[in-house]
């Protein structure tokens, strides 16, 4: 700065003041301004801005809060989700050893015999919660036992036993474990049933209804296909029938206390009644013909199936005890896949009879068909929406199965899935906002949930057997 004076006074010796104050601006003004960036704020460093976690690029915002240079950014923990309490893979056994290991295995148990043990795997359980062991004989309670968990949060033992001094009698007994009052378990064995080859017995009622909508389906995981029950969230399987035959196509009724199937436990496909729980198994049809697909009206008075007793594959209406029979439809080609309207009076179904798989409407009683698709690929498996407004089905017209939603007119076509995988069996939940499916996406098939319009796709079973055909069954 003395250097910038001293020019002041030369000047002001030399020109008029005029002058020297134009000269001085000149010299003094930008000198000023690079004192001020250069040494302006010494060894002050700039605050850093505290981000949040994985934030993607924003436009200019207000600044956010920020930190000393000397405190890092603390981190906030986050706590996994609890695991849902489940237990799998039941068996029974007579005997124990100090260790708690099985012995002596078995579904069939010889007369005499004083205990059997429940073995189960088990997860996301908490010492301390109450649960609920029931054991019936015959479809009536025997035993029931309240008691705190206090095996840990996961592993695999046995759970509970049923003892009899003199040997258990007789019979076909069924065990169920509750959790909380929720039934999330459960196997049947039998006592004194002669031959290993007697089909084994069929669970029995359970004095606790199902809380919330299930979900039947049809698994190969112990072997041959079965009918199974689950939660809505995957969890809480159950296998509801055990026979060496092939038990299939699992149908619930729309108030979900009753299922029925198709099984060739009588040597051909016939149609079968059961609880919702596995309990009450009856034959409703009784013919040398094949009869499948099962779909049950919306009061649960009648059944609508296949059958080929004409020669071909048909649509027939029954009533829920299997009289009544009447023959819906009537063509040379073949009719399948019936969907009763949540009014029940029609049925939605696929057919083959304009030379492709195609879907149709008809009224209950025969009348009244109506073609709802027509494309050169294949559109098949309808399912009627709860609300009646829309039918959701199968097709391959974008070159592979995919799920497909339509208007009840065939209008308003909305595809719901696209995966390189096959997507099958779309079943509504009972208040018609998800689908579930099936989809072999992941390698094999397993059954996968989805909101209605295609988002939020969850898978719900993951094992290495296939699961297939879902159906909801209310609480």
């Amino acid at each position: 700065m003395w250097a910038v004076a001293w020019w002041v006074d030369v000047l002001k010796s030399t020109v008029n003041k005029g002058w020297v104050l134009a000269i001085a601006m000149v010299l003094v003004l930008p000198a000023l301004a690079c004192i001020t960036i250069e040494f302006g704020s010494p060894g002050k460093t700039p605050e850093p801005t505290v981000v949040g976690y994985r934030t993607p690029p924003m436009p200019p915002t207000p600044l956010r809060p920020t930190l000393t240079p000397t405190q890092p950014p603390i981190a906030t923990p986050t706590s996994p989700a609890p695991l849902r309490p489940s237990v799998s893979e039941v068996f029974f056994a007579a005997r124990v050893t100090g260790a708690s290991e099985a012995v002596d295995v078995a579904t069939e148990f010889p007369e005499g015999t004083t205990t059997v043990y429940a073995f189960a795997k088990y997860a996301g359980m908490s010492n301390g919660t109450q649960c609920e062991s029931v054991w019936y004989r015959d479809g009536e309670e025997a035993a029931r036992t309240a008691f705190a968990w206090a095996l840990g949060d996961s592993g695999e033992t046995w759970i509970d036993f049923i003892q009899r001094d003199g040997g258990l009698l007789s019979g076909q007994y069924n065990w169920e474990l509750l959790v909380e009052g929720e039934l999330i378990a459960g196997g049947v064995f039998a006592v004194g049933v002669p031959g290993a080859a007697t089909p084994l017995p069929e669970p029995t009622a359970t004095s606790t209804p199902a809380r919330g909508p299930r979900i039947a389906f049809v698994s190969l995981r112990d072997g041959n296909n079965e009918i199974y029950l689950m939660n809505a969230d995957g969890s809480g399987v159950t296998r509801l029938t055990n026979n060496p035959a092939i038990d299939y196509v699992p149908a619930c009724s729309w108030d979900g206390t009753r299922i029925a199937f198709m099984t060739r436990r009588d040597g051909n496909n016939e149609i079968y009644v059961m609880n919702s729980n596995g309990s009450g198994v009856t034959r409703v049809t009784n013919d040398p013909a094949d009869e499948w697909d099962p779909a049950w009206s919306p009061d649960g008075a009648r059944i609508a199936f296949v059958s080929i007793r004409a020669g071909n594959n048909e649509i027939y209406v029954m009533n829920a005890n299997g009289s009544g029979v009447t023959r819906v439809t009537n063509s040379p080609a073949s009719d399948r896949y019936p969907s009763w309207s949540p009014d029940g009076a029609r049925i939605a179904f696929t057919s083959y009879r304009d030379g492709n798989d195609e879907t149709f409407v008809i009224n209950s009683n025969g009348t009244g068909i109506t073609r709802l698709t027509n494309n050169s690929a294949m559109d098949y498996d309808p399912s009627w929406s709860p609300d009646g407004t829309r039918i959701v089905f199968v097709s391959n017209r974008a070159g592979n199965e995919e799920i497909y939603v339509m208007n009840t007119s065939g209008g308003g076509v909305t595809r719901l899935t696209n995966n390189p995988g096959v997507d099958l069996n779309p079943a509504w939940t009972p208040d018609g906002g998800r689908i579930a499916f099936v989809s072999n996406r992941s390698g094999n098939e397993d059954i996968y949930v989805m909101n209605a319009d295609g988002t939020g796709v969850i898978r719900l079973t993951n094992n290495p057997a296939n699961d297939w055909y879902p159906s909801w069954c209310p609480g």
